[in-house]
């Protein structure tokens, strides 16, 4: 996945319109098995101020059915 600092670049469509994004990742938790990204480019730029997105692993031998949380923090604006 990378590393606290790395920077992860999105091509992806939506609405039939091809978009972009650059998120990089703020922190990774191995004992909440967790990684923390921000959106710092992008067309979702447009629509907010802050992107953050937290995704919330699990032992898939404990929960084999079990799916991943995220949690979404955003702030409504133009930047």
């Amino acid at each position: 996945m990378g590393t606290v600092g790395s920077v992860i670049y999105w091509n992806y469509t939506h609405d039939g319109k091809e978009r972009v994004a650059k998120e990089i990742i703020e922190a990774i938790d191995e004992e909440k098995k967790s990684v923390t990204f921000k959106v710092i480019e992008g067309d979702l730029m447009e629509l907010y101020k802050t992107i953050k997105l937290t995704v919330h692993g699990h032992d898939w031998r404990r929960q084999p059915r079990h799916l991943d949380h995220r949690v979404r923090e955003t702030e409504r604006g133009c930047s």
